[in-house]
């Protein structure tokens, strides 16, 4: 039995029409036009996504796409919820734009009544998602950044930094609720006037508070430890920014199986960019994070934050610029085990999704390096058996999933920079970075870690990973991190002799620098 074929139109309030039509059998479609009044178009696009997830979950189509027409569309928040756009169990589900002629302007993106920090799209239980060929931004009174000259640059005894900050014409407008008093999570960077990281500067610096002084905004600083501070900053480009955890732009989180971007443009957000927890796959594709013209930020967060893939992200002919933190970070989160008879390893199964064939890192909290890799050979109910079996007097107190980690990664034919921060943070292996330029970042290009045991607790660790044919400019130009465009950040010693796999068959071939970047061996 075929499925039906839906056809029926709908015009809709606010001004927006959405025409939902069977252009081909089996597949169901709506169109939605911008508002001509300007007014917000969150109503019209969520009730055409669930339209689609109802026609999804009903059986009688195989697909369903939701087109907008070229356009701007204002989104603003509607109700009291976490999400602007929810999309949840919508398989095989595509969102298409008329590329950069279809932009979504987002207006507001406060906390809610309990105080949760909102995501724009919140992606669950999808088992296909394509969004393709949008641009993203958030209008100027939305943006959690700030940018101007520093002037009066005072430094006290304590090395405590105190300036004026002379905003630029184009700087979104100072919210005393979001830079403070007191200025919370907000961190500073010093720009040159081609809006690249200073170098040999602060990678950032902690701003304890904010607020408005005789025609300018006066910046005060926590300690800085840099004697030259004030030489460095006097008549510089400052941006300051809020980071604070819980906001994004795109929030993909379990059972979103085969979520892709491809051909976004996304000019301005808050907090992450793209926040994924416990995807099959990630796939991004000519997704491009660039600052529009008089403007230094495009988000105070990570570019891509991957925790706990069953698969690595694919990443490619993408671009990423203006970011507050990292562009790119692979990993997974520990849980808590305990060793009983028999070498019976015990955990929350109701909390922790294992499988037979998941391969574990099992040590003690305090001593990471000191564990052990086994295969789970048999589950049952809150414990499971692995091999090879520990070794007599073993202590361990906690597990990390590597088959649950991004393995298998592959970024390829990207551009990173101008930006702050590290471009690639991997704590997971199997992966491939290559063909890639990294240019201007004001931390490592490619940082190799692990961060069990340590106050993020996150890991495991960088395995088998191949780094060829790529390019670093002006790379770690920051103060400290000594222009190493490629390293190993690690508090334990990997360097095990009984196979121990941190760390190990980490390869770079071909890979050239300019600008003072360095890398390991020759690179």
């Amino acid at each position: 039995m075929r499925p039906r074929t839906l056809f029926f139109v709908i015009y809709c309030v606010l001004g927006v029409n959405i025409a939902l039509g069977g252009g081909m059998e089996g597949l169901f479609q709506a169109r939605i036009e911008p508002p001509a009044d300007g007014q917000n178009a969150t109503p019209a696009i969520r009730r055409a996504i669930e339209q689609a997830t109802e026609a999804l979950r009903s059986g009688r189509v195989v697909g369903a796409e939701v087109g907008l027409g070229a356009g701007e569309y204002p989104l603003e928040s509607v109700e009291d919820e976490f999400a602007l756009v929810r999309i949840v169990g919508a398989d095989l589900l595509v969102i298409r734009g008329q590329g950069d002629q279809t932009r979504l302007v987002i207006r507001d993106h406060a906390p809610n009544q309990a105080g949760l920090l909102r995501k724009v799209f919140f992606i669950h239980d999808t088992r296909e998602l394509v969004m393709r060929d949008l641009v993203v931004d958030f209008a100027p009174e939305a943006r959690d950044w700030l940018a101007g000259i520093a002037r009066q640059v005072i430094v006290d005894e304590a090395g405590k930094v105190t300036f004026d900050l002379e905003l630029d014409r184009a700087s979104p407008p100072f919210r005393a609720g979001v830079f403070g008093p007191p200025a919370s999570g907000c961190i500073g960077m010093a720009l040159n006037e081609a809006g690249q990281p200073r170098e040999d500067f602060l990678d950032y610096f902690p701003v304890l508070e904010v607020w408005p002084a005789q025609g300018a905004l006066r910046v005060r600083c926590g300690q800085w430890g840099l004697a030259d501070a004030k030489a460095f900053l006097e008549s510089q480009r400052v941006v300051l920014m809020r980071r604070k955890p819980g906001e994004s732009m795109f929030c993909f989180t379990g059972g979103n199986v085969h979520p892709t971007l491809r051909n976004l443009r996304i000019v301005g957000s808050r907090g992450m960019m793209i926040e994924a927890y416990g995807c099959d796959r990630l796939e991004l594709d000519r997704l491009r994070m660039e600052r529009a013209a008089g403007q230094w930020v495009v988000s105070p967060g990570d570019g891509v934050h991957y925790q706990g893939g069953l698969s690595g992200p694919f990443i490619h002919d993408s671009h990423f610029e203006g970011l507050g933190d990292d562009a790119i970070h692979l990993y997974a989160k520990p849980f808590a085990i305990s060793i009983a008879a028999q070498g019976e390893l015990r955990y929350d199964s109701a909390a922790i999704p294992l499988k037979e064939g998941d391969r574990l890192w099992v040590y003690a909290n305090a001593a990471p390096g000191g564990g052990r890799l086994i295969t789970i050979r048999r589950l049952r109910k809150d414990g499971l058996f692995g091999e090879p079996a520990f070794p007599a007097g073993f202590v361990a107190d906690r597990a990390i999933n590597l088959s649950r980690s991004g393995e298998g990664f592959v970024i390829r034919d990207n551009t990173f920079g101008p930006s702050r921060g590290i471009g690639c943070r991997i704590q997971t292996g199997q992966g491939l970075i290559e063909a890639n330029a990294f240019t201007h970042l004001s931390g490592a290009a490619i940082s190799f870690e692990s961060g069990l045991g340590e106050t993020f607790d996150e890991g495991p660790f960088a395995y088998d990973v191949t780094v060829k044919g790529n390019h670093f400019d002006h790379c770690a130009t920051a103060a400290g991190y000594g222009r190493q465009a490629v390293r190993r950040m690690v508090r334990w010693n990997p360097d095990k002799a009984d196979g121990h796999p941190a760390f190990r068959n980490l390869k770079l071939i071909d890979n050239t620098v300019a600008g003072g970047s360095t890398l390991p061996d020759g690179g």
